[in-house]
């Protein structure tokens, strides 16, 4: 592997990718955003980055997303669907993690629209607050949520008021024993009586005190909670939440239209965009080209009519080559094994894009073209050029070679525009020409 695509191409992947991994795991565990949506945002670094700066931590409210989110969203998509376009002309990791991490934030905006993104699995690296405080701080959301779907399902007559009134009861003692085993004060009782300090009878007896004071609190804050969630669902505002609901399906339902109109818009527009088709041939040094194709030498001439013109262009590529040549046997018995032999070969190849018609063809439309073309190809030759620095690393055992074959790259010898006044004579001088 050559210095080049060593410090250029691979060392960056893998940095990238360990700060990606350790930011979703110490950092994104502890917030809503989570592990999943933190790891491929941060591909692209600052989506990942705002990505965290704006989620809550597990502990508070998740985030609730609205309208603005949904249509952010479908305009992420859509900026993926054109750098997936133009990741078949330039292939390389940063393109790549770049597309990866505004897919990634295209769908965390799209669920957080929806109120989906919660963390139910958080985990707390740089937190000193005792896990069990966490573990209560998540039994009280649970609570929160089994009590809401109760009175919904009281609300819709699925649960009598007697059923309804056992379940709350059973779920309320529940909570209770477990706030009061994590109670400071019942953890300080314990440890007297651990000691040695306190009797049974007298811990017990101080339990109960304890237990009296916390079932009057917690009744106190269930039944605000009760009461706050009694009033959501059973509330006037009713049939302005279904409404949202179905203004929020509505946003969705126009969504996937709307992107489905952009993906035929723009595979639509695709068939328009000339791209090059490898053609690989025996090359002629010299191409003779009829009086048309003259006609573009004359820089001073203005060119304004509509021209049908396509491009060729040769290039060397380098192969390493290597040659081991056989072994013998020495005066002592013993096979001797030669070293190989490493040479680099060039191979020459020629490339003609599509014909392009060109509708006001000037000279400056002409170098448009051409530095288009040349643009493209050298996309082409860097992805050879990485290859050649893998087959380096791996097939070549010597430091010297590697090191004087490490800076060897592909070549764009020359190029050449032909034009035509017609797109039949522009096929036919191209296949008589590239067979």
């Amino acid at each position: 592997m050559s210095d080049q695509f060593l410090y250029e191409t691979l060392s960056p992947i893998i940095v990238i990718v360990l700060i990606a991994f350790l930011s979703a795991e110490f950092i994104g565990r502890s917030k809503h955003i989570g592990r999943g949506y933190t790891f491929f945002m941060m591909l692209g670094i600052i989506p990942g980055i705002i990505g965290l700066l704006f989620s809550p931590s597990a502990k508070n409210k998740p985030s609730q997303g609205n309208v603005f989110h949904t249509a952010f969203g479908v305009f992420l998509i859509i900026a993926v669907i054109v750098m997936l376009y133009n990741l078949t002309d330039n292939f390389t990791y940063v393109n790549v993690f770049s597309t990866v991490s505004i897919l990634a934030s295209a769908i965390y905006c799209i669920q957080l629209s929806g109120g989906e993104v919660i963390n139910n699995m958080p985990k707390y690296y740089f937190d000193t607050q005792d896990i069990q405080e966490v573990t209560i701080h998540k039994t009280k959301r649970n609570l929160d949520e089994t009590i809401s779907n109760l009175t919904d399902l009281k609300n819709k007559g699925i649960l009598t008021e007697e059923e309804y009134q056992t379940k709350v009861e059973k779920i309320n003692q529940e909570q209770s024993e477990q706030g009061l085993k994590n109670s400071p004060e019942y953890k300080q009782l314990k440890s007297l009586l651990d000691s040695g300090t306190l009797t049974k009878e007298e811990f017990e007896d101080k339990v109960i005190l304890i237990k009296t004071r916390l079932t009057n609190r917690n009744s106190a804050d269930r039944t605000d909670r009760v009461d706050e969630i009694k009033k959501y669902i059973e509330g006037p505002e009713l049939s302005t939440r279904e409404n949202a609901k179905g203004k929020s399906k509505n946003i969705y339902l126009l969504s996937i239209l709307f992107i489905s109109v952009i993906i035929g818009l723009v595979l639509f527009l695709s068939n328009l965009i000339d791209t090059d088709s490898k053609q690989k041939n025996d090359f002629s040094p010299t191409i003779t080209t009829n009086s048309a194709t003259d006609s573009y030498m004359n820089t001073n001439q203005p060119m304004i009519n509509k021209k049908f013109v396509y491009v060729v262009l040769e290039v060397e590529k380098p192969r390493l080559e290597v040659f081991e040549p056989k072994g013998y046997v020495n005066s002592l018995g013993f096979y001797e094994r030669l070293d190989p032999i490493y040479s680099i070969t060039y191979e020459k190849e020629i490339y003609a894009t599509d014909i392009i018609e060109v509708k006001n063809y000037n000279i400056d439309e002409k170098y448009k073209v051409l530095d288009d073309s040349k643009r493209r190809m050298y996309s082409k030759l860097n992805l050879f050029d990485q290859s050649f620095s893998t087959d380096l690393w791996i097939k070549c055992k010597d430091n010297d070679k590697r090191e004087e074959f490490k800076n060897v790259r592909s070549k764009l010898l020359k190029s050449q525009i032909f034009e035509f006044d017609s797109y039949s004579e522009a096929s036919i001088h191209k296949n008589n020409n590239l067979e």
